[in-house]
């Protein structure tokens, strides 16, 4: 009776310290959840972690493990990666990014995305989020960039007055459809090659673009047809580099129209 009495004393031991082990429970917010992401793109969610019977602030890390499946863990980061939990406020949320690498085949990636709670002993980390991922091919660039020019002031200097006068271009570069990157700059050619100037061409949410060149308002007074000036613009993206170019003229006298 009495080694009986023992062993029921250490099995009664042995189940308090199992439930004190994990008085903590992670739950998560979405359980499950579904999203599509094209193949070298990025996708955020929202991701909301409860510690159910938290006795003592914690710091939750919010992406500890991924697994139980094919969804690769460096997939998965939150932003922020850590927030503070206390038995006041034993809920958190963040920002669960899905980074997708280029090159990446179409096809459904899942797992299941644990936490954990740092400054508790021990903490039953849940069966986790399940996150289906479903990549798809990434959007092809179907061809060069638009490029249009809209405006030209002055267009022709009709007096050679040997100052510096300022060239105002506004236009417009569209980029074509599934196309992602875009960079447009400009280059200033002087046919007699005493001026040069170049930069990047600024646009405005819908492509739009000013741009400023200063230039010598002099010609040689042996050039009849007057001096030029060239400014040319080039954009690119993934398919192609497009050009154009718009010319001012300095006249070779003000009675030339």
């Amino acid at each position: 009776m009495k080694k009986l009495a023992i062993i029921s004393m250490v099995a009664a031991a042995v189940l308090l310290i199992a439930g004190a082990a994990f008085a903590e429970t992670l739950v998560y917010n979405p359980g499950r959840s579904s999203v599509e992401v094209e193949s070298g793109k990025a996708l955020g969610m929202s991701f909301t972690v409860i510690v159910d019977g938290l006795a003592n602030e914690g710091e939750i890390q919010f992406v500890d493990t991924v697994g139980s499946g094919n969804l690769p863990a460096s997939w998965i980061k939150a932003s922020p990666g850590t927030a503070r939990v206390d038995p006041r406020s034993p809920m958190a949320s963040t920002a669960l990014v899905i980074e997708v690498p280029a090159g990446t085949p179409a096809g459904t990636y899942a797992g299941f995305v644990r936490s954990n709670l740092a400054g508790v002993r021990q903490v039953d980390p849940g069966s986790g989020s399940y996150v289906v991922v479903n990549v798809t091919e990434a959007a092809s660039c179907s061809g060069p960039p638009e490029l249009a020019v809209t405006s030209v002031s002055p267009e022709v200097i009709k007096v050679p007055n040997n100052k510096s006068i300022d060239v105002t271009v506004q236009g417009s570069i569209v980029n074509a459809e599934g196309c992602s990157r875009l960079s447009a700059d400009y280059t200033l050619n002087d046919e007699y090659k005493a001026i040069s100037a170049s930069g990047e061409v600024v646009l405005g949410a819908n492509g739009e673009f000013t741009i400023t060149v200063p230039v010598m308002a002099s010609r040689e007074g042996s050039d009849t047809d007057g001096r030029t000036y060239s400014i040319v613009f080039e954009a690119e993206n993934e398919a192609a580099i497009l050009t154009k170019s718009v010319d001012v003229t300095v006249l070779h006298s003000s009675k030339n129209k």
